[in-house]
């Protein structure tokens, strides 16, 4: 038998390697991913248009490499995905750095220091692979002549760089695959800065259990052009009593643990209206529903069921966090990307169990009557008739005001109100009411102030019972008995009073 070495063309090989499935925020997560897994606890993304010439940097605190280790983290497929990782690293395929970067850009160059008199800078340059100007594959170690002739490079090393005692810089340059489709520079500035803008966005997300980790823990501070960002978790605010949170539960697979939390966000009501929007994300309660799946408490995948159950109104307040160990990658089938993740069929009915426990909590607070509290022994305007599995609405007839006002008709008369008000029973907007009630982004009111009207309503109907030759002390007591919207006891009392 005959070997024969089947070196990959460079080209095709880098091509290939530039259509992995990245977008920039997995792109651009994946470089934050290597500076964590560094120890870095600042990390600061900096980026210009330059008239242009767009880059892209990322810099951090972290361990930084020496010349050895900077050079196998330039080489594609620098670990074996099989190897087992440390504890707590991000990293798993040895591909990261390059495939990330050269998904968005043709020049990278990473810039890193143990000491700050020591700094080593390495380079992939991809245009100059294509025309051969350069061996196919050997990344370029710049001197300091180099250096000079890239002012960005150089500008970045001395500002931010050199404040630390170690550290590094990814560098993207040539940056092509965002500003493809937009033509002119205009656009294509707008482009740039609209993409940083929602990369900022997703790493709130995706870094949240970094940015804030708790109690006790340091914190990592993520920049994007100086400007810090918060974090934003999926699972409310703990601060919301209103909000239902599940004892965490332990699975052992594989010799390692998983663990999951179950969450109950707050009705719309329970809440004010700028935090139940910020919880809503951007793709809405009913899409952002399900499991969140973390890789060492980075957000891997987010409101995924895994196809074992549908997303529904009843269920979009639920959200069940997950912790992965990096020891299951293999079987979760983690991506290139770190953005998808598949659930293994032994998990399946594990995963259904948890689902099955908190939904039925999660459907009682969707489906949640108004706040308003409700007094023993109240006549209410509406009635609730139940047959079976239906619920039917219709206006009560005994209430107070109404039983009066039919009292005082004639047969025919009452005959043609009780139509009147069949009719508007019946024409009652269910379904309209109920999508306005589900949505995210509308809210019911259900009380408030009285109006003009009412008040005045409210004053004939007094006065009439005042003639009658009740006391104020029966009315009271009558009114109060009866359901009348936004009136309340203190403004009974005034009006009996007055």
């Amino acid at each position: 038998m005959k070997s024969h070495e089947a070196v990959p063309n460079a080209t095709a090989f880098l091509a290939s390697v530039r259509n992995m499935g990245y977008s920039f925020n997995t792109a651009i997560a994946d470089i934050i991913d290597n500076c964590l897994s560094a120890e870095a606890d600042i990390i600061n993304i900096q980026y210009r248009w330059n008239e242009g010439a767009p880059w892209i940097a990322v810099i951090d605190n972290g361990l930084g490499m020496n010349e050895d280790t900077l050079f196998e983290a330039m080489q594609f497929g620098s670990k074996n995905p099989n190897s087992q990782r440390g504890q707590h690293e991000l990293g798993r395929f040895g591909l990261g750095l390059k495939t990330a970067s050269l998904s968005q850009c043709t020049r990278l160059t990473v810039s890193s220091q143990q000491t700050t008199a020591k700094t080593k800078s390495l380079q992939w340059d991809f245009k100059r692979i294509i025309e051969g100007a350069t061996s196919a594959w050997s990344v370029d170690e710049l001197e300091a002549e180099d250096i000079s002739k890239n002012p960005v490079l150089e500008n970045l090393l001395r500002e931010h760089l050199a404040n630390f005692q170690t550290g590094t810089i990814v560098l993207w340059q040539c940056i092509d695959s965002i500003l493809q489709g937009c033509n002119g520079k205009r656009k294509q500035e707008e482009k740039f800065n609209e993409v940083l803008a929602e990369a900022s966005s997703y790493a709130q997300t995706i870094f949240h259990r970094f940015i804030n980790p708790g109690p006790g823990i340091k914190a990592c501070q993520i920049s994007f052009n100086d400007s810090r960002i918060d974090a934003i978790s999926p699972f409310g605010n703990p601060g919301n009593d209103a909000r239902t949170e599940y004892n965490e539960e332990t699975i052992k697979f594989n010799g390692s643990r998983i663990s999951m939390i179950g969450y109950v966000l707050p009705h719309a009501s329970m809440c004010n209206a700028d935090e139940y929007r910020k919880h809503a994300g951007e793709d809405g309660y009913l899409m952002s529903q399900g499991f969140y799946i973390y890789r060492n408490k980075r957000l891997i995948e987010k409101a995924t069921w895994f196809r074992l159950r549908k997303k529904d109104e009843k269920s979009k307040l639920v959200r069940i966090q997950v912790d992965l160990p990096n020891t299951l990658d293999q079987e979760f089938r983690l991506d290139v990307a770190k953005s998808k993740v598949v659930l293994p069929p032994p998990l399946k009915k594990e995963f259904r169990r948890i689902v099955d426990t908190i939904t039925p909590r999660a459907t009682r607070v969707t489906l949640r009557k108004p706040t308003r509290i409700k007094r023993q022994g109240i006549s209410p305007i509406w009635q609730k008739n139940i047959s079976g599995n239906s619920v039917v609405y219709d206006i009560n007839h005994e209430h107070h005001i109404l039983a009066d006002l039919l009292a005082d008709l004639d047969q025919a008369q009452r005959t043609k109100l009780k139509l009147i008000l069949s009719i508007i029973s019946e024409g009652f907007p269910q379904q309209d009411f109920y999508n306005d009630y589900a949505s995210d982004n509308k809210t019911i009111k259900f009380a408030g102030a009285p109006t003009e009207e009412q008040l005045n309503a409210i004053k004939i109907h007094i006065a009439f019972m005042k003639e009658s030759g009740i006391d104020d002390e029966t009315i009271r007591e009558l009114l109060l008995k009866t359901e009348i919207p936004n009136i309340s006891e203190e403004i009974i009392t005034s009006i009996i009073n007055s």
